[in-house]
């Protein structure tokens, strides 16, 4: 996989492989539908629909229709990417949250640019929400 890296004093791109990038593992494509919660006293057993899951797959899909992979990474234990998009002359990282809440906004913000570091992606990649 290739991602850009605009030169500050040229302004010409310049491609280069981005070594973290190709080594984190694909994570699988998000499962939509429902989850049962189980019941904890004093709450009965539920359904919760799956959101988040639901937007990632419509976008997938979206962009898939458009001829662009959107992948899921897993950098390391416990941090899953929802999608990063790479061409040649552009990377877009993607987060996407179920809900517009601040603290979500504020969450997803900080895991754009943990994830951005954690990749060791260039500054010229676009940060979605």
């Amino acid at each position: 996989m290739i991602a850009t890296r605009h030169s500050a004093s040229a302004g010409a791109p310049l491609t280069a492989p981005v070594l973290a990038l190709a080594k984190a593992p694909i994570a699988g494509p998000e499962v939509m539908g429902f989850l049962t919660a189980k019941a904890r006293p004093p709450q009965d057993e539920c359904l919760i629909w799956k959101a988040h899951a639901e937007v990632w797959s419509s976008l997938e899909r979206a962009l898939g229709a458009e001829g662009v992979k959107l992948e899921k990474l897993r950098p390391a234990p416990g941090f899953e990417i929802d999608g990063l998009v790479t061409r040649p002359n552009s990377s877009i990282l993607i987060e996407i949250k179920a809900s517009n809440s601040a603290s979500d906004v504020y969450e997803g913000l900080g895991q754009l640019l943990l994830y951005r570091s954690m990749l060791k992606l260039p500054k010229a990649c676009r940060l979605v929400l």
